[in-house]
């Protein structure tokens, strides 16, 4: 008897098993690439400012120039097996990195991941993370120590969301989403509000 149950216990822990591997095997489509581009004034320096960068270089930062070559390395990677209610569960991870050829601090890297369910009836259920370690805006006078030296402001960001879509027919679809998103800036700028534009 004890045999007996022990055997159909091992059939269905090995079926349950065989079926989990059948539903997550899927084939994971890769794509990677690189792109060019350019930015006129990526340090975002207003036209006060451009006028004055000869006689106050600092404003520049440790960039080269005013403006900068941008090269975009890019990884995405697409995966959907089958894991509920006979729909193929979508994730998407996106990466990028940028580098900018005249303003090192400036470059950056950021990472994307999306999970897409669908639940039948043209509604699916939609979960999101996004990530930037570190991004470097410019040096920035710190006002609250008044030595008039320019500081490196950088800052890390982490958004979650999450929203559910409903597709009504072709051309009307309902989509609900919520987000929550933290900045965090380097110690030298704790204000933002403070920072010009």
């Amino acid at each position: 008897m004890i045999r007996r149950s022990i055997l159909t216990l091992a059939l269905i822990v090995g079926l349950s098993a065989q079926t989990l591997l059948q539903r997550i095997a899927a084939p994971v489509k890769f794509q990677w690439g690189l792109e060019t581009g350019y930015q006129s004034n990526p340090l975002n320096l207003s036209r006060v400012e451009q006028i004055e960068l000869p006689f106050d270089p600092t404003i520049l930062g440790t960039a080269k120039t005013i403006d900068s070559g941008v090269l975009t390395g890019l990884l995405k990677i697409y995966y959907r097996p089958l894991l509920f209610g006979g729909h193929q569960t979508r994730f998407y991870l996106f990466s990028f990195y940028h580098r900018y050829t005249s303003i090192a601090q400036k470059n950056y890297f950021s990472l994307n991941l999306t999970l897409e369910q669908p639940l039948g009836n043209w509604r699916f259920l939609k979960i999101g993370y996004g990530y930037v370690p570190k991004y470097y805006l410019r040096n920035y006078l710190d006002e609250d120590l008044g030595d008039k030296l320019r500081y490196p402001c950088t800052y890390a960001t982490t958004k979650f969301w999450a929203g559910f879509e409903h597709r009504l027919g072709r051309k009307v679809t309902l989509e609900w989403r919520g987000d929550r998103k933290s900045t965090r800036l380097n110690s030298s700028h704790t204000d933002i509000s403070r920072m010009p534009s």
